[in-house]
This record gives structure tokens, sequence and C-alpha cells, in this order.
């Protein structure tokens, strides 16, 4: 099978495109939108059956299978160790297997009977047998019931005789029996019958498991996030729906505390006291007086000024921590900046000032934008946001192929650049570009050495997705809780980040939340995150902690990639395929995918606006406009033509006039 497809030469009809793209994940989905946009030809390739790499999302039975099925080793042989795959895999399963349930389904059917009523006309050793298992069965009737019921049966049987023998003279007379055997069937009294009837059961575990959506590496989109900013401005928020969170928190002290979003609910806020309440509204406010936030200068004016003062500033202080610790803060009141409102959750130590001030402000300018909380969740999960642009590629013109890849690269001996490529049905490919992720270029073959881009940066996050019954406690539906370094029991090195949802990704009505926690990595996915896990949500002191049905720990790696090009400059971008960064605005994956789209389109327009329906005029339309136009310039001529003969024709008859009247003087 696998040769008949190397041998297909004409699978695709098409054999030449502008860009060839391998991987689906943000970066990919976003610079193949962009180039579609700008009227590239774009082929998109991606070895796995489904959109997004590391950003996809699953049903439970889909997430399980794969988290099965990885193995390192065994992917490294089959060259086939590209996103999404996973490490150190354990899965705790606490709710009962499908053949368990059925069991226990079928001893339920067996115990459990109802009784309804139907008239028979079996045999008399039938009745009898009948009537014993009735007996065995409803033992809930009083002394005289049983006596009415043996003085009914008795009845039964009688009549059941004379239906027998009237049966047998139906047989002679058709006509006049008629009525009599409709007169005893009205007199014929019915017969109680227990069967077997199964009770109505909830669906099991596996089988609301395909109502779940499930992220490889969750996350949250700022109100005025880059990501929001561009799904409204490239039209590509049609084919997504967002839910605004309810709440975030911040676990300090072994409690999760709502961490306030207005300064009405800050002052509201019982955690700090008023001394600390004043700090940080001060700092809030210094924040908004960087950024002239609420002024009436116009947003170049307004980044002019925040570039100055930044430019002040970082002559005191270099790096963002230093800047929080100029305000004298109490521990209390920094870890809720650092990490409640900044949300910077790696390398602190080192965030710019910048990067810093910038995170703040993000936060506090995306409240109360889409509703209290300033973060959006996509319904569907984070799959649906690369998967959004891969839509709008394909409405300009993009072919998608799934389940397929490049197999090798040919290069033009001249110019060392990429000439064509060879994908796994065998076709050869005219393009004059490769974007790809990492990881898919040792899957590839090359009479030239793929190397890796420089500065390429490993990290690796330990992940537990958890399915509980009810919610965390103090909680609302859809949270998102932060947990400081040293919080859990002093034992976790690096930020830990909770994403609860109960009223989306999940089966709707059924008492069920998704929990997701990420951290980065010390050591395996459990050794991280167990300690966590139990102490949240399997704390049963007070008899109120969530119950866990389902669980897995894994590890996945993923690559930032600061250089996009190869050092031969062979046409061949690197993108990296990383869903994770420092912060959660997306602002580092946009601005890679629009360095990448300026490469090869220059001077184009990153991503622009989708024309609304309205505004479209199809050439059908303008050419009848035009030729309309015409015609109606062509009557306005002709109209004037006329006009100005018949003036020319009253002027020659006034001379001749005037001529004929001097003859008749003289």
């Amino acid at each position: 099978m696998e040769e008949e497809r190397k041998n297909n030469t004409s699978w695709l009809e098409n054999d030449k495109f502008d860009c060839v793209i391998l991987g689906t994940g943000l970066v990919e989905s976003l610079v193949a939108g962009a180039l579609a946009r700008a009227g590239k030809q774009v082929l998109h390739f991606d070895k796995k059956v489904i959109y997004g790499g590391f950003d996809s999302s699953f049903n439970l039975g889909q997430l399980t299978t794969m988290l099965q099925e990885s193995n390192t080793n065994a992917l490294l042989d089959k060259k086939d160790l590209v996103p999404p795959y996973f490490e150190n895999v354990v899965i705790n399963k606490f709710v009962q297997s499908p053949q368990d349930e059925n069991k226990n389904i079928k001893e339920n059917e067996t115990k459990t009977t109802t009784s309804t009523t139907t008239t028979t006309t079996t045999t008399n050793k039938e009745e009898e047998k009948k009537e014993e298992e009735g007996k065995k069965e409803v033992e809930t009737t009083t002394p005289t019931e049983e006596n009415n019921n043996n003085n009914d049966n008795n009845d039964n049987n009688n009549n059941n005789n004379n239906n027998n023998n009237n049966n047998n003279n139906n047989n002679n007379n058709n006509g006049n029996n008629k009525n009599e055997n409709e007169i005893l069937n009205n007199n014929e009294p019915e017969v109680l019958q227990v069967i077997d009837v199964p009770l109505v059961q909830d669906k099991s575990f596996e089988e609301l498991g395909r109502l779940f959506s499930i992220d490889i590496s969750p996350t949250l989109l700022y109100g005025r996030g880059a990501l929001v900013k561009l799904l409204i401005s490239s039209s590509a928020s049609r084919y997504l729906e967002f839910k605004s969170l309810d709440q975030n928190y911040l676990f300090t002290n072994g409690k999760v505390h709502e961490i306030p979003s207005t300064k009405g609910s800050i002052f509201k806020d019982s955690t700090f006291s008023l001394k600390e309440k004043r700090l940080i509204m001060k700092f809030m406010e210094s924040i908004r007086e960087l950024k002239k936030e609420g002024s009436d200068l116009d947003e170049a004016k307004k980044e002019e000024h925040f570039k100055q003062s930044i430019a002040e500033l970082e002559k005191q202080y270099k790096r963002f921590i230093d800047y929080i610790k100029s305000f004298k803060f109490t521990e209390l009141v920094e870890s809720f900046i650092l990490y409640g409102l900044s949300l910077i959750h790696e390398d602190l130590e080192s965030i710019p000032l910048e990067t810093g001030i910038e995170s703040v402000f993000l936060y506090t300018s995306s409240l109360l934008v889409y509703g209290a909380s300033p973060f959006l969740v996509p319904y569907y999960g984070v799959g649906d946001i690369p998967q959004a642009f891969c839509r709008l590629c394909a409405v300009f013109g993009g072919s998608y192929v799934l389940s397929r890849t490049v197999d090798s690269i040919q290069f033009n001996k001249e110019s060392g650049k990429v000439e064509s490529i060879i994908c796994s049905e065998g076709q050869t490919i005219q393009t004059t570009h490769l974007i790809t992720s990492p990881k898919y270029l040792p899957t590839i073959s090359s009479n030239i050495n793929l190397i890796q881009p420089q500065k390429t940066i490993i990290k690796t996050y330990s992940r537990f997705i958890g399915i509980i019954e009810s919610k965390i406690i103090g909680t609302q539906n859809d949270s998102f809780i932060t947990i400081p370094p040293k919080s859990i029991n002093g034992k976790n090195k690096n930020v830990i980040n909770i994403l609860q949802l109960s009223s989306i990704c999940v089966p709707y009505n059924k008492n069920k939340a998704l929990v997701h926690f990420t951290t980065l990595s010390e050591s395996t996915a459990e050794n991280d995150l167990k300690e966590c896990v139990e102490q949240i949500l399997n704390n049963k002191k007070d008899g109120t902690s969530p119950t866990l049905l389902w669980g897995a720990y894994f590890n996945y790696s993923v690559d930032f990639v600061e250089s996009i090009y190869q050092e031969n400059d062979n046409n061949i971008i690197v993108c990296s395929d990383s869903p994770n960064g420092q912060t959660i605005d997306y602002e580092y994956q946009i601005s890679q995918a629009k360095k990448i789209f300026e490469s090869i389109c220059p001077n184009q327009i990153f991503l622009e606006k989708v024309p609304d329906a309205d505004d479209i005029i199809h050439f059908e339309e303008t050419e009848t406009t035009t030729t309309t136009t015409e015609t109606t310039i062509e009557n306005t001529e002709t109209k004037k033509e006329k006009e100005t003969e018949k003036e020319t024709e009253k002027e020659k008859e006034k001379e001749i006039e005037k001529e004929i009247g001097k003859e008749n003087k003289e």
C-alpha cells in the first residue's frame, strides 16, 4: 500500500506552490493565513490527523490513546517524533471500567423489576409459574391483598378455560359467538405479570468522555491582548466563540484568595490591610501614568511618552523586580503584584523593566472589557485558535493535507535554495519556501545538512490533567489560580498555574470540572505536581474536597527559536513550536509570525482585514455599472449635439429671414 502511494505521482492536481508549510501549530497557522490573504499559493501539511500540534484539543478517549502510545524511543525509531508527543506518562483512573460498569448494570437489571398490566392467553402451567414469580418478587402486599389476588387468580384460571372453550366454538359459530366473546373479554379480569425492565442508567464515564474538550497547552487570552486584536482585525474571530473567565485567584497561606479586579473590589477585599490597599492603588496609578491612560493624547504620543519614561526609569532599575521592590511592599502585596497582576511566571528575576510594566498594564487595561475578569477562554478549547487561521487560509485558496508530510527536499545546485519537495505520496511539488518547526527537521531527508537554528531554547513543562466531581473549594466555575514558588509546603521551585473549567469544555450539567496544572519541569511531571494536586484536590479534612475521577501526569518539550533562518540561507524558515511563553499575551508568537511573513511578502499588510459581504463588489456588477455609465454618457452627449444642431438651425433661419427682409425693402 505504501509503495502504491509512493508511485502516485499525480496525487495533487497543482504541483506548484509559493510556500509549503509543515506543521499546523499556532505560528505556522498564523503565517499560512497571512500568506494566503496576501495572494500566495500555500500548501499546508501535518503528519498528524489533527490541527494544532501542541496547541490542539482532544476528547478524553483521544487523549488517553495518545498518552498511552507516547513511547519516545519507539517514536524516534519511526521518525515520528512530531508534536504533539509526551514523556513520563502516568495515568490514574479512579472510576470503574466499562466492563465493571456493565456487570453492575446487569446485576441491577436482574434485581430491579416493575409490575406492568397485560392481558394474557397463556396456558395454565405458564400462569402458575408467573404466579409463583409474582409471589416471590412482589413482597409489599398486605394479607387481605394476597387473598384477593388468590381469588382473582382462580377466577382468571376459570376464565381462561372458558375462553379456550369459546375459541373452539367460534370455529363453528363465528357470527353468533362473536358478540359473546366481546362480552367475555370485557368482563375478563386483567392479569398482573411481573417482567424485567432495566432501569434508565446515566451515561458511563467513557461515554461522557466524548463531550470533554481537553487542551494540551491551556492558556488565557487578555481582553486587550495582541491575539484578540489580531482575531478581530483579521476577521478570524468569526470562526471562534469565547467566554469571559469568572475569577482569577492567588494561592497563599494554604488558601485561594480572589484577585480584586477594580478599585472598589480592592477596598472591599479582606485579604489586605488598609495601608496595603493604598500601596496597591498607588502602584496601579503609577502604571497608568506611564502609559498616559485616559488622557487626550493620541496613540503615537502616548507610546512616545512611555518610551521616554522607561528610558528614565531604566537609569535606576534595570529589572522589573527591582522596580517592584522600590515601593517597599509587604511580602503579600509583592506576591500579589508579581504573580497575580503581571502573570510573569518564568524567569521572573531576569524580566526587563519594560516587559514587566507592559504586562501589568495589559492586565489592568483588560479589566471590564468583556467581563469583570481580564481574560477570555475559547469555548471549545485552545485548539480552535490555530484552526481558525487555517480556515482563513483555506478561504483564500490554501490547500490542506493532514496525515501527510514532506519526505525529502531538493535544492537548486547553483543557488543552494529550495527548489522542490517530495511529499509522502511520492509527488514532487515545486516551491520557493519551506516553513516548519525544529521537531520536523530530523524527519526530512536532504542532500545537505538541515541544522537546527541558532539560539534554539528547549523548555520542558510538567502537566497534570484531572477530571473532578464538583469544583475546587472556594472557586467559581471557570477560574484561574496562580500558586507562587515555595507555596506548596515550601517545595515547588517554580510557579504552578491551575485552570479550572466547569461550564465549558465539559459535559453540560453533569457536575464535572476539568483542571489543568502546569509548571516548568524540574523532574518528572508526577514528582513536580503530585503534592500540589493532593493538597488542592485530595485534602479531605473537612469532607468537602472534590473527588478525582481521572488524572494523568506527563511532560512535553517545546522549542523557542530566535533566528528563523538556516545558516546557509536556503529558504528554509524554522519557527517556534512553542505555545507557551514568559507571559500569556501571545506577543512572542505573533511577532515571529509577522517576521516570517515580512521576509516573504515585504511591504504588505500582515493578515489584512477581510471585507464584509456587503462591501464586496463582484466583477459582473462592476462590468454592468461601467456599461450603464458609458451608455448614460453617450445619451447625454447625443442630447447636447441635438440641442446644438437645433440652435444652429434657428440661427440660420433668422439670418435667412433678415436677408429676405432686406430684399423686400430694396
